[in-house]
């Protein structure tokens, strides 16, 4: 199921790149480690799109100096200063992209041996998808000194208790296509986790309703605020919402929990700058709902 290759060299191969593809395509897994020249030079095998490129770490995790970073690394494992078996029944530390390849590679057959119904794109990507961010990376998400994170066996499984479809994607290529149909590689080998559905609303008992506010915010939605009180109940204040950031020209949607229709109640909406928000500076507006009304 899955092959591990801490081992590389040379240029690509369109026969090579072939023949991993007709490997991957038999539901196996493989993983190489991105190679030790420190600098952004691609190898082979780590590079084919079919194989997972695995970068070396210190034990501090940030990237080891000798590790290679270019668009094809895909994600990261210890490498630096690794305990190994050797002859002699003794143990002695070693430091490569060769030590950090096993740490992904039997993270993966440890996966698929809790998952076995799972395609390799699946636990591939469930790696990816379930990876730690780096302490000292910049910037969330792939990058080509880390890939996409560094492996993570237990938030893995926890990921593919959801599903196997649901952690790593698809299993099912288009016709007259194998599973190397899902193997991009590197910086394109992704596949974003669904977005939950959102809770359903309870509704409210008796003649109780809740408030709906909507805000589509103009060209400065920094500026905008609001509340939404209750004058004579005891609820006082009961929503509001604003200053907003993010892009201009936004709606925002917000519910309010159950009250009684038989109070008074005053929606007031601010613009800090007191130009409103339509019509000069965008075409914001708001609705403001009871129930149905």
């Amino acid at each position: 199921k899955v092959i591990s290759m801490s081992l590389g060299g040379g240029g690509y191969s369109a026969i090579d790149n072939t023949s991993y593809e007709d490997i991957y395509d038999q539901n196996v897994l493989i993983v190489a480690a991105a190679g030790n020249g420190g600098n952004s030079a691609l190898s082979y095998p780590a590079s084919y799109p079919a194989v997972v490129s695995v970068a070396s770490l210190t034990s501090s995790g940030s990237r080891s100096s000798f590790s290679q970073y270019n668009d094809q690394v895909e994600i990261s494992g210890p490498g630096s200063a690794v305990k190994s078996t050797v002859p002699g029944n003794n143990y002695d530390t070693y430091s490569g992209t060769s030590m950090a390849c096993p740490h992904v590679a039997g993270v993966a057959a440890l996966l698929w041996s809790h998952f076995p119904n799972c395609k390799n794109n699946q636990i591939r990507n469930a790696m990816i998808n379930s990876s730690n961010e780096p302490q000292n990376q910049n910037t969330p998400g792939w990058d080509k000194y880390y890939g996409w994170g560094i492996v993570n066996a237990g938030n893995a499984y926890e990921l593919l208790k959801n599903g196997c479809e649901f952690a790593g994607g698809d299993s099912n290529p288009p016709a007259d296509e194998g599973l190397s149909y899902f193997a991009l590689g590197g910086k394109d080998q992704v596949v974003g986790l669904p977005t939950p559905a959102p809770s359903p609303i309870p509704p409210c008992p008796g003649a109780q309703e809740r408030f709906e506010v909507q805000i589509l915010t103009d060209d400065w939605p920094q500026e905008t605020t609001w509340t939404l009180t209750d004058q004579c109940g005891s609820n006082g204040e009961m929503m509001s919402g604003g200053p907003y950031t993010g892009s201009p020209n936004t709606l925002f949607s917000e519910m309010s929990a159950c009250v009684d229709g038989q109070y008074e109640f005053i929606f007031i909406i601010n613009d800090s700058y007191g130009d409103g928000i339509c019509c000069g500076y965008g075409q914001g507006s708001y609705l403001v709902k009871f129930g149905t009304e």
